[in-house]
């Protein structure tokens, strides 16, 4: 659904000069030519299928038809003998495949609240999670574009992320992205979140408090907020994040 979003639905949500003043400036993530990206933690990939290429040949090994090559080990070829499996490991057709699959894939749906009780729970952790300012970044729907495919055209769906760059302060500084400084990342999208443990880019976070405590830079403001609130209402937040 990601990739169905026009381009202009995300760069209208950017502030890249913080106009509006309220310490949250976004900006647009571009893969290395200069394309718009949206996928990847520095938002760095174009498309999903590069996104998909680039998780093949940097997270599992394998080479693609785009690159054959092996990824070298600090500038260091891998040994012939580590990994006899002819080049590439997957075809286009095997590629094609998976991108489709991954394409097709629904976004999770909430969970359902059990009782009316549960219900009034959520609805306010909701409401806390606005009242915070947690949903400037991490915008709860996006509606896709005209698309020739029925199941993405004109779509609204959850994703919790305005897919866009945000410095999140020096604490949580790391690699640089084609476009992107050690300390900018793209929101992070909340949906599956009741499912995710070591959160962060580096999975340093154990709980969502311990991810909020971490958020700084143009985050710092809805730290703050979180920190502010009545213990109560953040239980009420927690319930409605672990819902996600």
């Amino acid at each position: 659904m990601v990739e169905a979003v026009p381009e202009a639905t995300i760069l209208a949500l950017a502030d890249p000069d913080d106009r509006d003043g309220d310490g949250i400036s976004g900006r647009a993530g571009r893969a290395p030519d200069g394309r718009f990206g949206r996928f990847g933690r520095k938002a760095e990939f174009a498309t999903l299928r590069e996104f998909i290429d680039g998780a093949l040949r940097f997270e599992l090994g394998i080479t693609t038809p785009d690159h054959p090559a092996e990824e070298r080990v600090n500038g260091v070829p891998v040994p012939a003998e580590a990994d006899p499996a002819l080049d590439p490991e997957i075809d286009a057709a095997g590629l094609d495949l998976l991108v489709d699959y991954v394409r097709l894939l629904a976004p999770l749906a909430p969970l359902q609240p059990a009782s009316a009780a549960a219900r009034d729970t959520l609805q306010r952790g909701e409401r806390a999670f606005h009242a915070a300012g947690c949903a400037a970044c991490h915008v709860p729907a996006m509606r896709t574009g005209r698309d020739r495919n029925p199941a993405f055209d004109r779509k609204w769906f959850r994703v919790y992320s305005d897919l866009l760059l945000h410095d999140l302060g020096p604490e949580l500084a790391g690699v640089c992205g084609a476009g992107a400084t050690p300390s900018e990342y793209r929101t992070a999208s909340l949906v599956g979140l009741r499912y995710r443990t070591g959160l962060l880019h580096d999975g340093r976070a154990a709980s969502v408090w311990a991810a909020v405590l971490l958020h700084g830079g143009e985050a710092a403001a809805a730290r703050r907020a979180f920190i502010r609130l009545d213990p109560a209402v953040r239980e009420y937040l927690a319930a409605f994040l672990h819902s996600l």
